[in-house]
């Protein structure tokens, strides 16, 4: 290779051969130079044999100036020499055994001898004794004792941060016992603001803040991880508990509400919801402050210094950091914090008066859970009985009958209709939508580039509690897609409505402008970007509102699985009604309304499609969510005597069991979803 380029760039070529190169064999004038990797500079062209990974020649052609060469030749020469004196000293030490110890800050701590002073009398313990030895060592006397009123103003500044209560510095003027001064420590140590001032500084190493830190910086609501840390100091919590719930209170046996509130240390990092964020670079900046927090906080140590190479003074290594990262990269949390005040994953947490309900429920829903995966593995024998009965043979619903409201039938593609009402209404398919073949043999909607369907006006409203259960074909294109939904371009798009963004399916419901600002309040719900809907597949989604008109009433379940989700405030709400007498429209919007109200701009659901559409009067669980998403097996098994079915449909014929006919573990079901709300 003939390097011409790098003629006038020497140090570019001086870091690429340092880089390659492991051991030289040198054939003509060169200059080695005393670093650390073996770098070679040739006078003139040379032939080099590059002994790494095999023999490689390299011819290289260097032409620089004499005497520009010469200067750097001086001063890689005298970089980094040691003065004759260093050298001394080196030489000496080595001759006298070369005796090497471990840093002080590693040595276990050992206490050390009191140490002689002239004027006993003034020492009251034994910290005076140093402080008094290292005067006298210089020839100075301590200062006269400061009066009672400057004694009381520092150590209140010390202990609380903050000037003496007047009633409590009159009690201390007034008190000539002995014992006064300790008696106002006391008194100081039992006050809030002991710990208040104590949390201060350790507030600013976990490097908590009421907002985000980067990018649009909003709000974060981390203070009942503020009022922990307060409480720790004010009850004096050893420092090992202190240590453990921090790092790691969620991953203790059955932790308290307080533990799992301590963890929030791991939360008070720095995040971004940046539009042009690389979320993996993101993630490994997270897990890297992380790290390096821990390390500086509880070891003591730069571990950050082992980000690029191994520390230059403590025994860590640049592997061992990352080791350390990695007990850092397995939450559930999303690189974008959404911009909200409680990003996910979330803890609630109750007042005061409330904890000892939180805790016995919290308790409850425990042993719930215990039971209801105890009846799943015991139902074998009752559910045999069920089978053998061939009820599923005659199976028309998933689930109750009278829990739907409306219905998508398209068992005859030439009249794709709903049930609704106790009635079959046939729906109007416009501009190139059709019915074609959907998941698992199932018969779908699909939709060209501006097409849809129009179905009938629901009655949902902000206080009606209701779920809404499709399959989802999501288009290749990763774009942004009305799935369906009931608004009001009118009015600002008042109602509800799903859509998918970036692959994540969403729900978004719009309230009135009950002050006339045009500030509406809304709510919307997606899950976690580690559960995108997979491009050009079906998938099963169930969206479920309890009625109250908050966000932490909405839920989704994609393909029957309980999934992080993220979105509005968990309490953020929606005010007035969501109700519009607007059709329920299947695969387009009216997203806004211009100059022209009767021009309004709308979205589509372009190459998308939906089958088996279901609406329900109630909130469905996560078992009802997943017997809907077997509902295509569960209609190939009717056709089977027992004995013919295979494992998949037996299992959702069990889900569809358990769900629908076994009374006991609705019942457990249903008390563990009271308990949630």
């Amino acid at each position: 290779y003939t390097y011409e380029s790098y003629i006038h760039e020497p140090f570019t070529l001086l870091g690429y051969l340092a880089a390659i190169t492991t051991s030289l064999q040198l054939t003509t004038g060169i200059i080695i130079l005393p670093q650390r990797h073996t770098v070679l500079v040739a006078k003139q062209a040379a032939e080099v044999d590059v002994l790494s990974q095999g023999r490689l020649t390299l011819g290289i052609g260097i032409g620089w100036n004499p005497v520009e060469f010469q200067a750097l030749e001086e001063d890689f020469h005298t970089r980094g020499r040691r003065s004759e004196e260093q050298i001394d000293v080196m030489r000496r030490w080595i001759e006298e055994g070369a005796s090497w110890d471990q840093h002080w800050s590693f040595k276990p701590i050992e206490r050390p001898a009191l140490p002689a002073v002239i004027n006993e009398g003034w020492t009251r313990n034994s910290v005076d004794r140093f402080v008094l030895a290292r005067l006298e060592s210089v020839g100075l006397t301590p200062n006269p004792e400061a009066d009672k009123r400057t004694l009381a103003r520092r150590l209140t500044l010390d202990l609380t941060g903050l000037p003496p209560d007047p009633v409590i510095l009159e009690r201390f003027l007034d008190d000539q016992s002995e014992e006064a001064y300790e008696k106002l420590v006391n008194r100081l140590l039992e006050s809030e603001h002991w710990g208040e001032h104590r949390a201060r500084y350790w507030l600013d190493a976990a490097r908590y803040a009421d907002t985000h830190g980067i990018h649009i910086d909003n709000y974060r609501e981390m203070y009942p991880y503020r009022d922990w840390v307060i409480q720790a100091f004010n009850e004096n919590k050893p420092f090992n508990e202190f240590t453990v719930e921090q790092v790691a209170g969620d991953l203790l046996p059955n932790p308290s509400l307080d533990q799992l509130i301590a963890s929030g240390f791991q939360r008070n990092n720095i995040t971004t919801n940046e539009g042009g964020a690389i979320l993996e670079e993101y993630e490994a900046i997270y897990a890297k402050d992380r790290a390096e927090t821990t390390g500086s906080v509880f070891l003591g140590l730069t571990v950050g210094c082992a980000t690029c190479h191994d520390h230059k003074f403590d025994p860590i290594a640049q592997s061992e950091f990352y080791a350390m990262t990695a007990f850092f990269r397995n939450t559930t949390q999303y690189a974008m914090d959404g911009n909200v005040s409680d990003t996910p994953p979330i803890l609630v947490v109750p007042e005061d008066e409330d904890r000892g309900l939180w805790q016995s429920l919290r308790t409850e829903a425990g042993l719930i859970d215990a039971e209801i995966a105890k009846h799943e593995i015991s139902v074998g024998d009752m559910f045999g009985e069920w089978l053998a009965t061939e009820e599923y043979r005659t199976l028309q619903t998933p689930l109750e009958q009278s829990a739907q409201l409306m219905t998508l039938v398209l068992d005859d593609a030439e009249t794709p209709a709903v049930e609704y009402g106790g009635r079959r209404h046939e729906i109007t398919l416009h501009s190139g939508a059709t019915v074609g073949p959907g998941p698992q043999g199932e018969l779908a909607l699909t939709f060209g580039e501006e097409s849809w369907a129009e179905l009938p006006s629901l009655p949902l409203d902000s206080d009606t509690p209701f779920s809404l259960a499709m399959w989802v074909y999501t288009p290749e294109d990763e774009g942004n897609f009305q799935v369906g939904g009931q608004t009001d371009a009118l009015d600002e798009s008042r109602g509800w409505r799903v859509v998918i963004a970036a692959r994540q399916i969403q729900i978004h419901m719009v309230g009135e402008d009950s002050t006339g600002d045009m500030d509406r309040k809304a709510i919307h719900l997606f899950p976690t970007n580690m559960k995108r809907m997979p491009a050009g597949e079906w998938t099963h989604v169930v969206f479920t509102y309890d009625g109250s008109g908050e966000r932490s009433g909405l839920q989704i379940y994609p393909d029957g699985e309980v999934v992080e989700t993220e979105g509005s405030e968990f309490f953020a709400d929606v005010e007035g009604s969501i109700r519009t007498t607007e059709p329920f429209v299947l695969g387009k919007r009216l997203l806004s309304v211009d100059s022209s109200p009767d021009s309004p701009e709308a979205g589509y659901f372009a190459d998308g499609g939906i089958a088996d559409l279901r609406v329900f009067n109630r909130v469905l669980t996560v078992q009802d969510a997943k017997v809907l998403s077997v509902w295509p097996t569960l209609r190939q098994a009717r056709s089977k005597e027992p004995l013919q079915l295979n494992s998949q449909e037996r299992e959702a014929l069990q889900h569809f069991y358990l769900s629908v006919k076994d009374d006991a573990y609705r019942t457990l079901v249903a008390r563990r979803w009271a308990i949630e709300q």
